[in-house]
Protein backbone atom coordinates (compact mmCIF):
# COMPACT_ATOMS: atom_id res chain seq x y z
CA UNK A 1 0.00 0.00 0.00
CA UNK A 2 1.56 3.60 -0.74
CA UNK A 3 2.39 5.96 1.83
CA UNK A 4 0.25 8.81 -0.53
CA UNK A 5 -2.86 6.69 -0.17
CA UNK A 6 -3.51 9.32 3.15
CA UNK A 7 -3.05 11.99 1.94
CA UNK A 8 -5.49 14.96 2.39
CA UNK A 9 -7.45 16.02 -0.86
CA UNK A 10 -10.34 18.24 1.06
CA UNK A 11 -7.14 20.55 2.20
CA UNK A 12 -7.07 22.40 5.38
CA UNK A 13 -4.97 25.83 5.58
CA UNK A 14 -1.85 23.80 6.71
CA UNK A 15 -1.54 26.50 9.79
CA UNK A 16 -4.77 24.86 10.86
CA UNK A 17 -3.37 22.75 13.86
CA UNK A 18 -1.00 25.35 15.06
CA UNK A 19 -4.33 28.07 14.83
CA UNK A 20 -6.22 25.18 16.91
CA UNK A 21 -3.27 25.06 19.32
CA UNK A 22 -3.21 28.38 20.14
CA UNK A 23 -6.63 28.72 21.13
CA UNK A 24 -8.84 29.25 17.54
CA UNK A 25 -11.88 27.51 17.24
CA UNK A 26 -12.78 25.37 14.39
CA UNK A 27 -16.23 25.01 12.19
CA UNK A 28 -16.42 23.20 9.26
CA UNK A 29 -18.61 24.23 6.43
CA UNK A 30 -20.61 21.44 4.35
CA UNK A 31 -22.62 20.94 1.55
CA UNK A 32 -23.86 17.64 0.93
CA UNK A 33 -23.80 16.23 -2.34
CA UNK A 34 -27.41 15.40 -2.99
CA UNK A 35 -26.74 12.77 -6.65
CA UNK A 36 -25.73 10.29 -3.55
CA UNK A 37 -28.17 7.48 -3.16
CA UNK A 38 -29.04 7.98 0.29
CA UNK A 39 -29.79 11.50 -0.12
CA UNK A 40 -31.64 11.04 -3.63
CA UNK A 41 -35.08 12.87 -2.91
CA UNK A 42 -33.97 15.38 -0.64
CA UNK A 43 -33.60 19.14 -0.70
CA UNK A 44 -30.41 20.83 -0.94
CA UNK A 45 -29.09 21.97 2.12
CA UNK A 46 -25.91 23.30 3.59
CA UNK A 47 -24.90 23.19 6.98
CA UNK A 48 -21.98 24.88 9.86
CA UNK A 49 -20.43 22.27 11.97
CA UNK A 50 -19.21 23.17 15.64
CA UNK A 51 -16.28 20.85 16.31
CA UNK A 52 -14.82 21.73 19.95
CA UNK A 53 -13.34 18.10 20.53
CA UNK A 54 -10.04 17.92 18.78
CA UNK A 55 -7.06 15.49 18.91
CA UNK A 56 -4.04 16.52 16.75
CA UNK A 57 -0.39 14.97 16.29
CA UNK A 58 1.66 15.52 13.57
CA UNK A 59 -0.19 18.71 12.43
CA UNK A 60 -3.05 16.51 11.69
CA UNK A 61 -6.75 16.93 13.37
CA UNK A 62 -9.72 14.58 13.95
CA UNK A 63 -12.71 17.29 15.09
CA UNK A 64 -15.45 15.95 16.63
CA UNK A 65 -19.09 17.35 17.46
CA UNK A 66 -20.46 17.11 21.00
CA UNK A 67 -22.03 14.20 21.29
CA UNK A 68 -25.85 15.84 21.94
CA UNK A 69 -27.28 13.71 19.41
CA UNK A 70 -28.65 10.43 20.28
CA UNK A 71 -29.53 7.36 18.35
CA UNK A 72 -32.10 4.84 19.11
CA UNK A 73 -31.32 1.21 18.78
CA UNK A 74 -33.91 -0.98 19.67
CA UNK A 75 -36.90 -0.52 22.70
CA UNK A 76 -35.38 1.53 25.48
CA UNK A 77 -31.32 1.67 23.92
CA UNK A 78 -30.48 5.04 23.60
CA UNK A 79 -27.24 6.18 22.75
CA UNK A 80 -24.96 8.93 21.36
CA UNK A 81 -23.60 9.50 17.93
CA UNK A 82 -21.46 12.24 16.83
CA UNK A 83 -19.88 12.72 13.65
CA UNK A 84 -15.84 13.17 13.45
CA UNK A 85 -14.09 14.80 10.68
CA UNK A 86 -9.81 14.64 9.54
CA UNK A 87 -7.72 16.88 8.21
CA UNK A 88 -5.27 14.30 7.48
CA UNK A 89 -7.18 12.36 4.47
CA UNK A 90 -10.35 12.65 2.58
CA UNK A 91 -12.27 10.63 5.38
CA UNK A 92 -14.97 10.99 7.75
CA UNK A 93 -16.48 9.20 10.52
CA UNK A 94 -19.93 8.64 11.97
CA UNK A 95 -19.60 7.66 15.47
CA UNK A 96 -21.65 6.02 18.60
CA UNK A 97 -21.63 4.27 21.97
CA UNK A 98 -24.25 3.14 24.68
CA UNK A 99 -24.81 5.34 27.55
CA UNK A 100 -25.34 2.16 29.60
CA UNK A 101 -22.43 2.16 32.54
CA UNK A 102 -22.34 -1.97 32.31
CA UNK A 103 -21.46 -1.96 28.47
CA UNK A 104 -17.63 -1.95 28.10
CA UNK A 105 -16.55 1.41 26.59
CA UNK A 106 -16.42 0.47 22.72
CA UNK A 107 -17.13 3.51 19.90
CA UNK A 108 -18.49 1.95 17.10
CA UNK A 109 -17.44 4.34 13.78
CA UNK A 110 -18.75 4.39 10.01
CA UNK A 111 -15.57 5.37 8.13
CA UNK A 112 -16.57 7.49 5.36
CA UNK A 113 -15.52 9.41 2.08
CA UNK A 114 -15.80 13.24 1.82
CA UNK A 115 -16.77 12.60 -1.75
CA UNK A 116 -20.30 12.58 -0.27
CA UNK A 117 -19.93 16.43 -0.07
CA UNK A 118 -20.07 18.74 -2.69
CA UNK A 119 -18.70 21.47 -0.50
CA UNK A 120 -16.16 20.83 2.62
CA UNK A 121 -14.06 24.02 3.88
CA UNK A 122 -12.44 24.22 7.65
CA UNK A 123 -12.85 27.46 9.29
CA UNK A 124 -10.40 28.40 12.17
CA UNK A 125 -11.96 31.16 13.75
CA UNK A 126 -10.30 33.50 16.56
CA UNK A 127 -12.90 33.99 19.53
CA UNK A 128 -10.96 36.30 21.66
CA UNK A 129 -9.37 32.50 23.45
CA UNK A 130 -6.36 33.68 25.22
CA UNK A 131 -4.07 31.40 28.32
CA UNK A 132 -5.07 32.42 31.28
CA UNK A 133 -2.86 29.14 33.12
CA UNK A 134 -0.22 27.82 31.60
CA UNK A 135 1.64 24.79 33.48
CA UNK A 136 4.86 25.42 31.96
CA UNK A 137 5.34 28.61 33.73
CA UNK A 138 4.37 30.43 37.15
CA UNK A 139 2.16 29.48 39.56
CA UNK A 140 0.13 32.33 39.61
CA UNK A 141 -3.63 32.18 39.58
CA UNK A 142 -4.34 35.83 38.63
CA UNK A 143 -5.30 35.47 34.92
CA UNK A 144 -7.83 32.52 35.55
CA UNK A 145 -9.25 34.02 38.54
CA UNK A 146 -10.12 36.77 36.72
CA UNK A 147 -11.53 34.68 34.24
CA UNK A 148 -13.89 33.32 36.73
CA UNK A 149 -15.12 36.45 37.75
CA UNK A 150 -15.94 38.01 33.98
CA UNK A 151 -17.73 35.08 33.33
CA UNK A 152 -15.91 33.91 30.52
CA UNK A 153 -15.90 30.53 28.69
CA UNK A 154 -12.51 27.98 29.13
CA UNK A 155 -11.34 25.12 27.63
CA UNK A 156 -8.67 22.36 28.16
CA UNK A 157 -5.55 21.56 26.19
CA UNK A 158 -3.87 18.82 27.14
CA UNK A 159 -0.32 18.19 25.64
CA UNK A 160 0.40 14.02 26.14
CA UNK A 161 3.81 12.35 26.21
CA UNK A 162 3.30 10.22 23.75
CA UNK A 163 3.16 13.37 21.03
CA UNK A 164 -0.56 14.49 20.56
CA UNK A 165 -2.90 17.14 22.32
CA UNK A 166 -6.15 16.91 22.64
CA UNK A 167 -8.55 20.02 23.54
CA UNK A 168 -11.48 20.19 24.70
CA UNK A 169 -14.83 22.67 26.68
CA UNK A 170 -14.54 22.92 30.48
CA UNK A 171 -16.90 22.12 31.86
CA UNK A 172 -16.09 23.52 35.54
CA UNK A 173 -13.42 26.12 36.31
CA UNK A 174 -13.04 26.38 40.28
CA UNK A 175 -10.88 28.67 42.25
CA UNK A 176 -10.10 28.19 46.17
CA UNK A 177 -8.82 30.87 47.52
CA UNK A 178 -7.69 29.76 50.98
CA UNK A 179 -5.55 27.53 49.78
CA UNK A 180 -4.93 29.63 46.21
CA UNK A 181 -5.77 26.46 43.99
CA UNK A 182 -7.53 25.96 40.94
CA UNK A 183 -9.58 22.98 39.79
CA UNK A 184 -10.73 22.03 36.07
CA UNK A 185 -13.07 19.74 35.12
CA UNK A 186 -13.45 18.63 31.14
CA UNK A 187 -16.33 18.03 29.52
CA UNK A 188 -16.68 13.79 28.75
CA UNK A 189 -17.04 12.37 25.44
CA UNK A 190 -15.81 9.23 24.07
CA UNK A 191 -13.73 9.03 21.05
CA UNK A 192 -12.22 6.02 19.01
CA UNK A 193 -8.68 4.91 20.00
CA UNK A 194 -7.81 5.79 15.98
CA UNK A 195 -7.96 9.46 16.81
CA UNK A 196 -4.69 9.51 18.96
CA UNK A 197 -2.70 7.23 16.37
CA UNK A 198 -0.67 8.43 14.19
CA UNK A 199 -0.91 8.69 10.79
CA UNK A 200 1.15 5.81 10.02
CA UNK A 201 -0.65 3.26 12.46
CA UNK A 202 -3.78 4.45 11.08
CA UNK A 203 -2.74 3.72 7.77
CA UNK A 204 -1.71 -0.27 8.80
CA UNK A 205 -5.01 -0.58 10.35
CA UNK A 206 -7.25 0.71 8.13
CA UNK A 207 -5.65 1.52 4.57
CA UNK A 208 -6.77 -1.64 3.20
CA UNK A 209 -10.66 -1.16 4.15
CA UNK A 210 -10.60 2.35 3.38
CA UNK A 211 -8.66 2.17 -0.16
CA UNK A 212 -11.86 -0.19 -0.80
CA UNK A 213 -14.26 2.90 -1.22
CA UNK A 214 -11.92 5.69 -1.54
CA UNK A 215 -11.33 7.46 -4.68
CA UNK A 216 -13.92 4.47 -6.13
CA UNK A 217 -16.29 5.02 -8.97
CA UNK A 218 -18.48 3.10 -7.12
CA UNK A 219 -20.67 5.74 -5.44
CA UNK A 220 -22.82 3.40 -3.62
CA UNK A 221 -19.26 1.59 -2.27
CA UNK A 222 -18.25 5.21 -1.28
CA UNK A 223 -21.09 5.87 0.34
CA UNK A 224 -21.28 3.38 2.54
CA UNK A 225 -17.76 3.28 3.71
CA UNK A 226 -16.55 0.95 6.20
CA UNK A 227 -17.63 -0.24 9.79
CA UNK A 228 -15.28 -1.00 12.78
CA UNK A 229 -15.33 -0.73 16.93
CA UNK A 230 -12.68 0.77 18.47
CA UNK A 231 -11.43 1.00 22.16
CA UNK A 232 -12.24 3.75 23.60
CA UNK A 233 -10.72 7.01 25.54
CA UNK A 234 -12.03 9.78 27.39
CA UNK A 235 -12.10 13.41 27.17
CA UNK A 236 -12.78 13.84 30.74
CA UNK A 237 -9.63 15.03 32.85
CA UNK A 238 -9.90 16.93 36.42
CA UNK A 239 -6.80 19.04 37.02
CA UNK A 240 -6.24 20.07 40.38
CA UNK A 241 -2.97 22.41 41.08
CA UNK A 242 -1.35 24.08 44.45
CA UNK A 243 1.47 26.06 44.47
CA UNK A 244 3.50 23.87 42.25
CA UNK A 245 2.20 21.00 41.95
CA UNK A 246 -0.22 19.96 39.82
CA UNK A 247 -2.28 16.36 39.79
CA UNK A 248 -3.85 15.61 36.71
CA UNK A 249 -6.86 12.48 36.99
CA UNK A 250 -8.37 10.55 34.51
CA UNK A 251 -11.65 8.21 34.46
CA UNK A 252 -11.42 5.29 35.52
CA UNK A 253 -8.89 5.81 38.43
CA UNK A 254 -7.00 8.15 41.38
CA UNK A 255 -3.89 7.30 39.86
CA UNK A 256 -2.16 10.62 39.73
CA UNK A 257 -0.83 11.44 35.78
CA UNK A 258 1.46 13.72 34.69
CA UNK A 259 1.45 15.43 31.53
CA UNK A 260 3.89 16.76 29.05
CA UNK A 261 1.81 20.44 29.60
CA UNK A 262 -1.40 21.72 30.41
CA UNK A 263 -2.58 25.06 29.44
CA UNK A 264 -6.33 26.95 30.37
CA UNK A 265 -7.80 29.22 27.39
CA UNK A 266 -10.40 31.48 28.61
CA UNK A 267 -12.71 34.04 26.21
CA UNK A 268 -15.64 36.12 26.77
Amino acid sequence: MSATVLQPKRNAAPDLAARLLDGADLRLFLQPDETIASRQGDATSIEALDLPHLVIRDGRVWAAQRNQAAYVGGPGVVGRQYFAYYSGADIFSNNSYSEDPSVSKTVRSQLMSTGRYKRFDWASVDHGWEVVHDSAESDSTERFVAAIKACRRFKLRVDFEEGYSQIHPVVYPFYFPDDDAIQIESEIQFFPDYMRQGQSTFEATFAESLDSFRDSDDRVRREEGVLCDSHAFSSYYRIYKHARGKRIFDLGGEAVQRFARTLVFAAP
